[in-house]
């Protein structure tokens, strides 16, 4: 349940939690690069303007966690979609909740 939380909604227990699990069974550290891709994506839809959507998506920019093919397919698709993604936000939004 720990890795379908999102960061800020987890308590410090939990975030110690976490941190042990990632340790103790993620030897290659793929889990741990896939969960953080998929908390920067989180955050870039989440955002309530296209500056914040733009600073967002720079965090997702492939560096030593991008060397998995899963997060560098996950950036690929974010680039190959963000003229419409940006497109949405160019019109009336709802905060997010």
């Amino acid at each position: 349940m720990l890795l379908l939380k999102a960061d800020e909604n987890l308590s410090e227990r939990g975030q110690r939690r976490l941190t042990v699990v990632f340790d103790a069974d993620d030897p290659t550290g793929k889990l741990k690069a896939a969960w953080q891709v998929e908390e920067q994506l989180r955050i870039l839809l989440r955002t309530g303007s296209l500056e914040d959507a733009v600073a967002a998506k720079a965090t997702l920019v492939p560096g030593e966690a991008g060397r998995d093919a899963g997060t560098n397919r996950l950036y690929r698709t974010v680039c190959r979609w963000w003229a419409e993604t940006k497109s949405s936000w160019s019109q009336e939004r709802p905060r997010p909740r």
